[in-house]
């Protein structure tokens, strides 16, 4: 995939992420698109665009929402990092190595933003 297009998505989901998406809420949770995006491209493309994105997006992010700037992009390129390491050892297409390096992922983004 092409470094645009890949902004493009994270555009997207930014924009989404900050209007729509705080609507709708699950038992008082919402989707952090930002996160799906950068275990998305951190596992399935080959190149660093899920880490870089998620840096600019997270930093985007916290400038808009948050009181602090600088957790939400530390923990996103922690969970890219953890992302390629894990990459290296478990056979992504198989559904459960991606379910657990996922739930890995989500646990890690949520102890270190918290």
């Amino acid at each position: 995939m092409k470094s645009w297009k890949a902004g493009i998505f994270f555009l997207i989901a930014f924009f989404i992420q900050c209007s729509f998406l705080n609507v709708i809420s699950i038992a008082g949770y919402t989707p952090n698109l930002l996160l799906c995006l950068v275990i998305v491209f951190s596992l399935y493309e080959e190149q660093i665009y899920g880490l870089l994105y998620g840096v600019l997006f997270g930093v985007f992010y916290d400038i808009c929402f948050a009181d602090v700037v600088g957790p939400t992009p530390i923990a996103l390129v922690l969970v890219a990092l953890v992302i390629f390491v894990l990459r290296e050892y478990a056979n992504i297409e198989n559904i459960v190595n991606m379910w657990v390096t996922s739930l890995l992922s989500i646990l890690l983004y949520y102890a270190l933003n918290w």
